[in-house]
This record gives C-alpha cells, structure tokens and sequence, in this order.
C-alpha cells in the first residue's frame, strides 16, 4: 500500500469521514473544518466518485462473524445502528428497526448506545445470539439504502456503516476517507464553505455560539461569540436535540437563513445570513499596537500552517508585539509536522516537541524535534477547551512543559493517538487510516482520555462538553507510565501577586475594552499573558 500521510487526526475528521449521526452537520464539533451544507455536499460527492461498493460492507456483515464474540457484536451493531441514525431509526433489542426518538437522539453518543448492546450481550446472550445482522442490513437496503433518490448517497452511506465498524472493532481513529476528498478539502491550508461558520453548544436552557469562524457567513453577518441562538427560519429551537438544529441550519447558495438571537444583556435581534460561498483561512491573526499584543488564531494543522505562523510572528515582530495569545480552542488537530514545525517558532530546533510510541515493538519510540529556529521571544498564552484536541495538545502541552506558555481555558478533549495513511487495498480512490501508536510529550505525559489541564481553569460558559472518554466505547488506553504529572512555571504560581501589582495593573490599563464581544477565557489570558510581559521586563510594558 502506498502511504499517504502520517498524523494526528481528531474526532472532527472522523465525524466527517463517518457521518456517526449527524450531529453537527453545518459545522464540524472539534475540528471546526466547515462541512459544505449545499445539495452538492462535497463528501457525498468524493465518496459516489470513489465507487464504494456494497459488497465492501456486506463482506463483514456476516451473522456467523458478527454473533461470534462481543467486540464484533457489538462493531456490527455500531455499522447498523449508525447507518440507521440516518435515517432518524434504531435499532430494537429483537433486531427491529424503530424511530429513533428526540430523547434519543439528544443523547445519543457510540459510548451511550453501546453499552446498553453490551448489557443486552452479556445478560441475554442467548438472545443476542439470535439477532440477523443480515436482516436488519436487507431492511435498512429496502427501505432506505437503495432508494432511488438515494444513489448517489449510497457509497458514503455505505461508508457509514464500514466506518461505524472499524470505530469498535479497532478503534475511533481507524477509518476510511476518500484520498480525494483528503487532498482537496482536509489538507488545504484554507477551504471553500458555504457553511454557517460557527460551533454550537449547548447550555442549560439555550443553544449559544461558542466560536465563529473568521471570514465565514456567520462572521461576515455580525454574529459573535456568546450570542445565544433562539430560533432558525423563525423556528424555536431550545426543545430541539442538535442534530434537528443542524437540519434547520443547512441552506443552499443563494438562500437566507433568519437567526432570533439573544446577546449578552438580553438584547434580542434577527440576524439574516446569506449564505455564500466563500474561502475560509484556517490561520488568522490580529495586532493591536496600542497594547502590544497579537491574537493567532488557528483551526487546524494543514500543511503550510507553520509557514503562516511564520508569517504571523514576522508581522507582530514588525508592530512591536511582545505578548501573543494563541487561540487554539475548538482545533481538533491535524498534521503532526506541521505542529511540531509551529512549536519551534517558539521554542528552538534544538528542543524535543514529542514522542512517537508506535505499537510495534520493533519501531520502538521515535522523536521529533523542532525543525526551526526560535523567532518569537515573548510572553505566550494558549487558549484551550474540550474542543482543542491531537496536534492541537501537542503544541499546547509542549509549551506547557518547557514553562514557555500560560494555558488559560479548559481540560482538552483527550486526543493522544496518531494515525497513518495508506490506499485501500479493495480500492486505490480510498485512504485507510489506522492507529499507529500513542504520542507523548517530552516528559512521556501523554493527553489520551486524560487530556491537557489549564495552568489557569476558565470556563466560557456551562454547557456540555464531550471528550474522548465520552464518546467511545472503545477508546485507546494508555499505560500507567503515560499519566505524568506536571508542575505550573514559577511566575504562574506567582500570578495572584503579579496581577494585583501596581505597575501590572499599569500596564493592563484599558487592556479588556477592546474585546469586541463576550470571551472570559480571552479577558483573563490577556490578563496573564500581558502581565507576564511585565514580570520578564519586555520592551512596551
């Protein structure tokens, strides 16, 4: 098999690549990569281009196979039920097909649906052992599948369900992707979307934007961080689970979506965004000279990444920038290189960033060092959330653990797997992706399930937020060795008495009033990171 591609793809690649329920169809949950929410959806395209054929599932949806133990049982449950999520269908206890309730589908997580298959398994084996999993697929082919208005879905519906096995009969990261899908849309450093551009979170009565997407339709029609989103096309949406709200946000080119939002201070407005085609950066920064501070805001790791970075500190380095905050909240990762490459901008070539531990024994641990010179000196904070996952907590660990950066947000998703690429061997136009192996820090702290603890804990506001020990059944587990503790940097452990000194309070003066909308998280990391400015005596503060 040729290779294609080594790194460390999150959860968002393979929502994309999958399609597991559909639950966040206007805008990828953790990888924030705009899926295109036309008739023409560029997924459903590469997959009916790639020709993906029925028997390619049929082949390991087999009783014999599937009843044989509960790791298959249960993968060959998975493959159905997720095609069946579709079309808003279950999957009963007797091998039935039913709706899939509001309830249901609210809460529905692989981990959630699983367990209750795996409870049924071991209780009532006997039972379990009687269920056609080539009954339930003839159904599902029947009635849904092979309708004729669906041919050209088929091939991605198909690998729905070959992806839905591989996410428990191997693991969540091992999945199938069309190769040209990958080169055309996961790769590119910026994308083509008509998409909305934001992420969405729930909290405890309302749905509110948790992120927009810089030069996005959502961002070009003033819609901000923190707005609470009441209706869609002047329909209520608070008793909606978020699959339902990803149905009534997707729109053609050419069409307007109506948003009832509510922003902070309770004043209520219609917000109409047209939604357009437009190109979409993953990098973007701000400078305000005034403070001597840059915003980088990055969304995923795509190749040519480090060189923007690169582009990005120039131009600080030219406003007399000496305090940076790099926005990686909502990254779900990407390409290892080009993260490891990012890291030594600030840190050096000469410094480890990770360690690869592959699974074979005979390639034991590789390491990776930085492959720049250092070109930024200044104060650094990162920002994370439950959303910041793979190549994202490698940058973010990393300068954790060299005390080069303050980490302000929230715990990371928990993403600490790398995967490798390859062409199928039942088919050149489709990539295998498989899990390879765990990436550590250089300290062999390693944020699988556990994910990155902040220096500083801040939320942005309550709302659900699911990691990778939530959402899978079948999680890679790292070893006991891997769960390393790690120490805040002196002047962090000192940040209560910096930030009320006098001169710090100074030199934070008027800092706060240029944020343009809600963000806790970025009001206390300017806080930090300004004041951290002031305590290594930089020029400007």
């Amino acid at each position: 098999m040729q290779k294609i591609f080594r790194g460390a793809i999150a959860l968002g690649l393979v929502i994309a690549a999958v399609g597991l329920a559909g639950r966040f169809l206007w805008v990828d949950s953790q990888r924030n990569l705009p899926i295109s929410s036309q008739s023409a959806n560029p997924l459903v395209e590469s997959w009916f281009e790639a020709d993906l054929a029925l028997k390619d599932l049929e082949d390991i949806i087999q009783d014999e196979p599937c009843r044989s133990s509960q790791k298959y049982f249960l993968s060959c449950i998975n493959a159905m039920h997720s095609i069946a999520a579709k079309f808003q269908m279950t999957i009963n206890f007797d091998g039935s097909l039913g709706a899939l309730t509001e309830k249901k589908l609210e809460d529905s997580t692989e981990k959630r649906e699983l367990e209750g298959w795996q409870n049924f398994y071991v209780s009532k084996s006997a039972a379990a052992k009687k269920i056609s999993f080539q009954k339930i697929w003839n159904t599902l082919k029947r009635d849904f599948v092979l309708k004729p208005e669906r041919a050209q879905e088929k091939a991605y519906i198909l690998a729905i369900g070959l992806n839905g096995f591989l996410s428990v009969f191997k693991d969540p990261h091992t999945y199938l992707i069309p190769i040209k899908y990958y080169n055309e849309v996961i790769t590119p450093l910026s994308t083509f979307s008509n998409s909305l551009g934001v992420v969405l979170a729930r909290g405890k009565a309302n749905y509110f934007i948790r992120k927009v997407i810089e030069k996005s339709p959502a961002d070009f029609s003033g819609l901000v961080k923190g707005d609470f989103i009441l209706e869609v096309n002047h329909q209520e949406i608070d008793d909606l689970p978020l699959a339902q709200v990803g149905e009534l946000l997707k729109a053609k080119e050419g069409e307007t979506t109506h948003l009832l939002i509510r922003r902070e201070g309770g004043v209520k407005k219609i917000v109409r965004v047209p939604r357009m085609t437009v190109e979409i950066p993953t990098m973007t920064w701000k400078i305000f000279p005034s403070k001597h501070l840059g915003i980088l805001t990055l969304n995923k790791f795509a190749k040519g990444s480090c060189e923007k970075a690169q582009e990005a500190l120039l131009e600080f380095s030219q406003a007399h920038t000496n305090a940076i905050l790099f926005d990686l909240r909502d990254n779900g990762g990407g390409q290892l290189e080009e993260a490891s490459c990012i890291a030594s901008l600030f840190l050096g070539k000469d410094r480890e960033i990770l360690k690869l531990h592959y699974n074979d024994s005979e390639k034991g641990v590789e390491s990776l060092f930085g492959s720049h010179e250092q070109i930024y000196f200044g104060a650094l904070g990162v920002l994370i959330n439950s959303g910041t996952a793979s190549a994202a907590e490698i940058l973010a660990g990393v300068l954790q653990e060299y005390h080069r950066a303050v980490l302000v947000g929230e715990r990371t998703f928990g993403k600490g797997s790398f995967q490798e690429g390859e062409t199928w061997d039942s088919n050149p136009r489709i990539a295998l992706f498989e899990t390879k192996g765990l990436f550590t820090m250089p300290s062999g702290r390693s944020p699988q399930l556990t994910g990155i603890l902040p220096d500083f804990p801040v939320r942005f506001r309550e709302a659900q937020a699911l990691r990778e020990e939530d959402l899978y059944i079948n999680p890679v587990r790292p070893p006991t060795k891997m769960r390393v503790s790690l120490n805040l940097p002196g002047w962090a452990n000192n940040a209560p008495k910096c930030l009320n000194s006098r001169q710090n309070q100074s030199a934070m003066s008027g800092t706060i009033p240029f944020l343009a909308h809600y963000d806790p998280q970025l009001e206390e990391a300017t806080k930090l990171v300004i004041c951290s400015a002031v305590a290594q005596n930089l020029n400007g503060f």
